[in-house]
């Protein structure tokens, strides 16, 4: 089990099918879903799914990252695809979150706070 969540944390941005993790645990596609959704109480894609949004809007939370490097750098096929899981999971689209960063960072400025953490 430990190793399964290894190698879906090292590969998730790049696996295209499920096959691909059942092969790598040494068993059948269908075995595989069964027993991934049994214990984790999720299908492998939409654990997968979550995982790459996650990665996402944390990619966003860079200032110098366009929406489309963004959805390119996490795996999805387009922009459309990517703005849609997007909106689907954290309820607002990835420009409005990104514009929701913009000026809470922008509030804090002219309000004289640090937006980063001194090292």
């Amino acid at each position: 089990s430990s190793d399964l969540m290894d190698y879906i944390n090292e590969n998730f941005l790049h696996i295209t099918n499920i096959k691909e993790i059942a092969r790598a645990c040494a068993l059948s596609e269908y075995h595989f879903y069964r027993s991934f959704k049994q214990v984790y109480r999720v299908t492998p894609h939409q654990f997968i799914l979550r995982k790459r949004l996650s990665t996402a809007r944390d990619l966003m939370n860079q200032k110098n990252i366009s929406i489309t490097q963004v959805a390119s750098a996490c795996g999805f096929p387009d922009i459309f695809s990517f703005s849609k899981a997007f909106k689907k999971h954290f309820l607002q689209t990835p420009s409005s979150y990104k514009k929701q960063l913009l000026s809470k960072t922008s509030t804090a400025n002219s309000q004289g706070q640090l937006t980063e953490p001194l090292l």
